[in-house]
């Protein structure tokens, strides 16, 4: 049993599964402590069990059946062709960074750089949605890969979660930075993509954005104004 004393109070300590889990009991009663310890390990392992049992329910065939009906962009349709095949039967829990990654080095030996780019960064948007709306799995196993496209000496990193997090809450002014970022964050597009926006590009009912392409050098003192 994982209990201790220090100054009179107990206090717990175990690792389950590679994880430390500590704390004080609050209390100097031993048998009120066995208790308190008890109760607190059952709580965190019944927890555990319920978010494995929950993420098992869902494959990768649920996720884009799910993703492209609420966020499906232009290119998506295409894109997610070449994903299905591969992860389409595998359960969300069970996709890993290192089968990504052995994806991605087989889909280079048959296409360009930017096409693999495009599909890995699809695969990463999906993961995130699945993790921050819908509860689904915790991880996402594409974002601890980095990938360039073109010059190999050029390191391209995505955001973790935490980073993100940290971003749009720094992101207060001015006060339409935050939206702007947002939609980076969950589409990819680029800030001139973005800032060329008007009305008439996007389909609210469909979730889809079209996207023109003209080169902005500079952010107007409110962009917002133009959409």
């Amino acid at each position: 049993m994982g209990l201790y004393q220090k100054r009179g109070i107990w206090y717990y300590t175990f690792t389950h599964q590679g994880r430390r889990y500590q704390g004080s009991l609050k209390t100097k009663n031993k048998r009120l402590a066995e208790k308190l310890y008890h109760k607190i390990t059952t709580e965190i392992l019944e927890g555990e069990y319920f978010d494995r049992a929950k993420t098992r329910r869902y494959t990768f065939q649920d996720l884009a059946e799910r993703y492209m009906q609420f966020y499906q962009r232009q290119r998506d349709i295409h894109t997610i062709k070449h994903l299905l095949p591969i992860f389409g039967h595998m359960r969300l829990s069970d996709i890993t960074t290192e089968m990504v990654a052995q994806y991605r080095a087989k889909r280079l030996e048959k296409v360009k750089p930017a096409t693999v780019y495009q599909e890995l960064s699809l695969l990463r948007r999906m993961f995130n949605v699945a993790i921050r709306e819908w509860g689904w799995i915790k991880d996402n196993p594409v974002s601890k890969l980095s990938f360039s496209v073109g010059n190999s000496n050029v390191r391209d990193r995505w955001l973790t979660l935490e980073e993100e997090k940290r971003l749009l809450e720094a992101a207060d002014r001015p006060w339409w930075l935050r939206p702007l970022l947002i939609v980076a964050l969950h589409t990819g597009m680029r800030k001139g993509e973005i800032l060329n926006l008007r009305w008439k590009d996007i389909d609210f009912k469909r979730r889809v954005i079209t996207v023109r392409t003209i080169m902005i050098d500079h952010l107007p003192e409110n962009p917002l104004k133009s959409i």
